[in-house]
């Protein structure tokens, strides 16, 4: 077995002992000094050899390469051997958002149903509405994919030419499933919900139906055209009583897996289905087999190292770029509907009485629109959050398990980032980074830098935020550099000062190596290398060389605990946090986090480590230890007390109910870094509240 393959087994293994409860210090890191230091993502174009060879030439270790049929593989095979180098696949799809092997293999699929659409002029998933007693009828617009349409196409016309036409206002791969909801509060929240969930009969609308606040008026194009619209009748009579200023809408769909493909999906599949998860186990198999088969019936482990499992999302979500963008909501489906209610009825949460009535309450009810803790308490959200990120988690674990039953000598990975590590964005497509790192091999970001409005913050504000989870599991992290231009991204090839300065950002963190994005050689394409900058190319080579001579982080990948400062991040106040989409936020503590943690690791460049802190932690056996290894920190900072602790500082704390604006939250970020740069102690940071 290579050094390499037993170094990153070594961080696996490590994994495996804390996946059951908090794991800090005491794991063992792997061995950086093995970790192979340069890896590079390919577009893989015919002839094959022209990519494998000038990626050796210029020092990389490990090298993207297909697994698209058997004699793909041993064609593979015989190149890496040839110039030395080692590879790392990709899973090829994501099962989650491809429905195709399963249908077109006749097995059976839950689909993902996701609430979304756009009523007044504003998304349903995130906004209540005012209704009179009485009957009504309504019409609501799917789900909106963006304020705008920001992409373009080419079509064929009614005389077969062709013309370029915008799309992307919609989401253009889901169906209406004919199901919906009206929510109508009885009382506020006081312990227990009291909610009214009425029957609403869905038909299809009729030509002359017309949304209030049209969101797509003035747009144009096929998908304006082929939008799916609804009527809902429902009967608010008999709820005089009731708090009809606050009625939630939820409008229920599904994907359309033998549409169009959107995006990266050709069908939503329920992340919390069995059936999902036996389609991720089989698709690690296959991969790894492939491989095996390839070499004569035993796994090359030598050669092929690791393998990519899927891209950010698990399921795809909205730019909530305008008040009427949905994210929507995943995990109404049977079997997401099924482990909320396990979990909620197993929650300490069901055991409560209710001020209002004086009986026990019932079990939390999952919630219909997003922000509104008043309505279903903010413990609801915090278990919908919470259960949708370990049912994707489990996923992970799942495929991970597929390539375990053919090798143990290649190592899973997966990118956990999109549009940074706090990002709203991933908690709605099933990105929980802590039970991510569990699962996954060595921890996988990719910020784009490039990007001049964002590039300052970008790279420290993720790393900071992965390296405390490397640290605490003990896990290798390699980030993933941008080399590619993007017009849509405003992302330009990267100059050497570029890429030296990239590089120099993330060193604070202690990376294991870095991975480029990426390599075409295609000179048409948008990649860097090796003919988007021939100067950057020529520069990578002297810069692949002087990070494989550089001597290995102490203390391994991860790098050691500062110990100066803990993160924590419940469930229960970051759930309910909730964009409206024009630059402020509802419910804003957990934005409020994020700010003292970015004044914190990149205003003062202090590293700090998270911990995602599920729900009712008392009742979860493997969150026990948290409060003792907390307990070593000289400052924890959270948005809920943590009794027993000392120097704890709670921030957000009566913020429920309240909205900030982003130019506030950036005010904020100021004072915190103001009052940390002048802290004699952290203990000070205290006295700040």
């Amino acid at each position: 077995m290579t050094r390499l393959i037993r170094a990153l087994l070594c961080s696996l293994y490590a994994g495996t002992a804390f996946a059951g409860r908090q794991a800090d210090d005491s794991n063992v890191a792997a061995d950086a000094s093995s970790f192979p230091k340069v890896w590079m993502s390919v577009q893989w174009r015919e002839p094959f050899e022209d990519s494998v060879r000038q990626c050796a030439e210029q020092g990389v270790d490990v090298v993207e390469v297909p697994t698209w049929s058997l004699d793909t593989c041993t064609n593979v095979l015989a190149l890496l051997r040839k110039y030395g180098v080692k590879g790392f696949t990709h899973s090829g799809f994501n099962p989650s958002q491809d429905a195709r092997p399963a249908t077109q293999g006749g097995r059976p699929l839950e689909r993902a149903v996701c609430s979304g659409g756009a009523y007044r002029g504003l998304s349903i998933d995130r906004n209540l509405f005012s209704f009179t007693p009485g009957p009504h009828e309504i019409v609501v617009e799917p789900p909106v994919y963006s304020g705008r349409q920001p992409y373009t196409q080419r079509v064929k016309g009614p005389a077969g030419e062709e013309r370029e036409e915008k799309y992307g206002h919609y989401f253009r791969d889901i169906v209406p499933t004919g199901e919906a909801e009206i929510i109508v509060p009885e009382h506020l929240f006081d312990g227990a919900p009291h909610v009214r969930i009425l029957p609403c009969e869905v038909l299809a609308a009729e030509p002359g139906d017309a949304p209030e606040c049209d969101t797509a008026a003035g747009m144009s194009g096929s998908e304006i055209d082929n939008r799916r619209l609804v009527k809902l009748r429902f009967d608010l009579s008999g709820c005089e009583d009731c708090l009809l200023d606050k009625v939630g809408i939820a409008v229920y769909w599904t994907s359309d897996a033998e549409g169009e493909k959107w995006k990266d999906g050709h069908g939503e599949l329920s992340v919390f289905s069995p059936l999902t998860r036996g389609e991720m186990r089989r698709a690690g198999h296959y991969r790894a087999e492939q491989w095996a088969i390839a070499n004569g019936g035993t796994f090359p482990s030598g050669d092929i190292v690791a393998i990519r499992f899927g891209d950010e999302s698990f399921n795809l979500t909205g730019w909530v770029d305008c008040p009427a963008a949905s994210f929507p909501l995943w995990g109404f489906s049977e079997s997401g509907r099924a482990a909320f209610d396990a979990a909620a009825t197993n929650s300490s949460f069901a055991i409560r009485h209710s001020p209002l009535t004086g009986a026990a309450s019932a079990a939390p009810v999952q919630p219909r629109t997003w922000g509104f803790p008043e309505i279903y308490g903010a413990e609801a959200y915090g278990i919908a959050l919470y259960e949708y990120h370990h049912a994707a988690a489990a996923l992970v674990r799942e495929f991970r398990e597929g390539v375990r039953e053919v090798t143990l000598d290649m190592v899973v990975f997966r990118n956990t980032t999109r549009a940074g590590a706090w990002a709203e964005g991933n908690d709605h497509d099933g990105t929980g980074q802590e039970l991510l790192t569990r699962e996954l091999d060595f921890l996988h970001i990719d910020p784009y830098p490039c990007a001049d409005k964002y590039y300052a913050d970008v790279i420290p504000a993720d790393m900071g935020y992965m390296a405390g989870l490397a640290r605490r599991y003990g896990k290798p992290l390699l980030p993933w550099m941008q080399a590619h231009a993007a017009s849509s991204l405003t992302l330009g090839h990267p100059t050497p000062a570029v890429m030296e300065r990239m590089w120099a950002q993330h060193l604070p963190f202690h990376p294991a190596g870095m991975m480029w994005l990426g390599f075409d050689n295609d000179p048409r394409g948008n990649s860097t290398f090796p003919h988007g900058s021939p100067e950057s190319w020529a520069h990578a080579k002297e810069m692949f060389a002087a990070v494989k001579a550089a001597e290995a982080p102490a203390g391994g990948s991860g790098g050691d605990s500062c110990r100066s400062c803990a993160i924590v991040r419940p469930y229960t106040t970051r759930a309910i946090g909730c964009s409206l989409g024009d630059g402020r936020w509802r419910n804003p503590a957990d934005r409020i986090l994020e700010a003292f943690a970015l004044a914190w690791g990149v205003d003062n460049a202090l590293q700090f480590d998270v911990f995602e802190l599920p729900p009712d932690s008392t009742a979860r056996s493997e969150i026990a230890p948290y409060r003792e290894t907390l307990a070593s920190y000289p400052l924890v900072v959270s948005t809920i007390p943590l009794p027993g602790l000392r120097h704890v500082r709670v921030l957000g704390g009566g913020t429920e109910g309240t909205i900030l604006s982003s130019k506030e939250l950036i005010a904020m970020r100021k004072t915190f870094a103001e009052e940390i740069a002048q802290a004699p102690d952290w203990s000070e940071l205290n006295a700040a509240q």
